[in-house]
């Protein structure tokens, strides 16, 4: 299922909802305040939503930091072995 068909299926299912609560036999103050309730918490969900999609994320940037801070140090560690090596090889020679 792509984005779109998820989009149109959540449009729809909120469409019908609200459709739903406008044609049910109560009071138009009950109907506005079941509406105003639902959007409420559709909204509350959205943030938490997007709450935890920004704590994921940041995780994954931690991650990748600390990665990329060990690739760094595996990387000037061979440096510095084969530095060593070559100093070795250079005195070898003399």
């Amino acid at each position: 299922m792509n984005k779109d068909s998820i989009l149109a299926f959540i449009t729809g299912a909120a469409a019908g909802a609200v459709l739903a609560l406008l044609f049910a036999p109560d009071k138009g103050s009950n109907t506005r305040s079941k509406i105003a309730r639902k959007a409420q918490e559709g909204l509350d969900t959205a943030k938490d939503s997007i709450d935890k999609a920004r704590e994921a994320a940041k995780g994954l940037k931690d991650s990748l930091c600390e990665s990329g801070n060990g690739l760094k140090e595996n990387i000037r560690e061979r440096a510095l072995e084969r530095l060593d090596r070559l100093e070795r090889a250079l005195e070898n020679m003399e």
